[in-house]
């Protein structure tokens, strides 16, 4: 980014190369913002859990949403995205913490998956739990990287990242994220025919002391 910038100011440049050369640098920043954004969040969910409201949530129409909105990206890499949501899968959780995990992990799946490839997201639920299945066509994970696919800053492969963008920070964000809603994430997968992320959520009940404790103190009234 710095080196960009500098060799813009010591120029001389055509119109042309200084345009592209600030649309470089605007690509970098946007990069750099979400990376913060994305450290800010899993601070606030580590550090701040009792800040974070909790309400009953259905399922069902949230995916369906989130599938719409990436409709479109799914339409320019030509994959085919399908969604089978039909059961309610009603959870006690925070709407929007829920809506970035599933993003999240359907973000993962279309930035890894070739054109034409297939990508689906399936919900299913009990009356114990609603679980939820992203699965796709795309590279795949090697089996002595699965235990590592949550962690922080980590890539597979690194010479993809200027390529898929991001900042290795999607899967630990949606791993720490159904941890606060007392749930579990797991991956399953084959290097060069896909994968598949799982998330398991319990039906309808507090996901842990403090976010408990937190819609408690919301609620109520002052003594």
């Amino acid at each position: 980014l710095r080196s960009a910038a500098e060799l813009m100011v010591k120029g001389p440049h055509t119109a042309l190369e200084c345009q592209q050369t600030a649309e470089r640098i605007l690509v970098h920043c946007d990069r750099m913002s979400r990376m913060i954004n994305d450290l800010l969040l899993l601070h606030r969910i580590e550090c701040n859990p009792q800040e974070i409201q909790f309400a009953p949530v259905r399922l069902s129409p949230l995916l369906k949403e989130i599938a719409a909105a990436f409709a479109e990206v799914a339409q320019l890499k030509a994959i085919t995205l399908e969604t089978r949501a039909d059961a309610e899968g009603a959870v006690f959780g925070n709407e929007s913490m829920l809506r970035r995990l599933f993003s999240n992990l359907l973000d993962n799946a279309l930035r890894y998956t070739e054109k034409q490839g297939w990508v689906w997201v399936q919900l299913t639920a009990d009356d114990s739990a609603a679980t939820v299945q992203v699965r796709d066509t795309g590279i795949g994970i090697a089996p002595s990287d699965q235990p590592r696919v949550f962690d922080r800053f980590w890539r597979a492969d690194p010479s993809r990242s200027r390529e898929t963008g991001g900042a290795g920070l999607g899967l630990s964000i949606a791993q720490s994220l159904a941890e606060l809603h007392g749930g579990v994430i797991l991956v399953e997968s084959e290097l060069g025919k896909g994968a598949c992320f799982t998330v398991r959520l319990p039906a309808r009940r507090s996901p842990s002391p403090d976010a408990a404790r937190a819609t408690s103190s919301s609620t109520s009234s002052p003594p």
